[in-house]
């Protein structure tokens, strides 16, 4: 990580119109990884994302998440990949291109032999959908400038990869 990125992510979840508690506190207490890659529509890119992903993965003991009754505070933690030579010309380009990436992912993923996480749908229009990486699903936002939503800002592109069995552990 550089301390660039890092010093971004305090910039923007220091703003007074970022509203996810616990983005602001895992930034805080330092309980992420984060990558950067130049552009978001390469297959580099893709396969890129994904190995950080294993390696958060690993690091953070995600797949552990499900056996417990309580998360501990090493937990709460995201990987983030950040992308600072992206632009986008509006908000379709932008999903255009987060769509893309998210194939090139699923298929990068699938070829290292990763099937898709037990519990959630691969169907992105079911309600049990979660998007699949390292056979471990996640809800990932996406922020960048022109985001519809003010809470999804970012001067510059970034993906958070937040586990969904965290959010799971944390509903029961």
């Amino acid at each position: 990580m550089t301390s660039d990125n890092a010093y971004l992510l305090e910039k923007i979840t220091r703003a007074g119109n970022f509203p996810c508690t616990f983005g602001k506190a895992l930034v805080e207490k330092g309980n992420f990884m984060i990558d950067s890659f130049p552009t978001i529509n390469t297959q580099e890119t893709a396969a890129g994302i994904c190995h950080g992903v294993y390696r958060f993965i690993e690091a953070f003991g995600i797949q552990k998440l499900g056996q417990l009754q309580k998360p501990q505070s090493h937990h709460f933690a995201s990987y983030i990949a950040v992308f600072p030579e992206q632009k986008f010309l509006g908000n379709e380009d932008a999903a255009h291109a987060l769509h893309s990436l998210f194939y090139q992912m699923h298929l990068y993923n699938k070829a290292q032999g990763n099937d898709w996480a037990e519990g959630v749908s691969n169907d992105p229009k079911s309600p049990q959908f979660s998007f699949s990486i390292g056979r471990e699903a996640f809800f990932v936002p996406f922020l960048y400038s022109g985001s519809y939503s003010p809470a999804r800002r970012s001067p510059i592109p970034l993906l958070v990869f937040n586990s969904h069995k965290l959010f799971d552990l944390l509903k029961r």
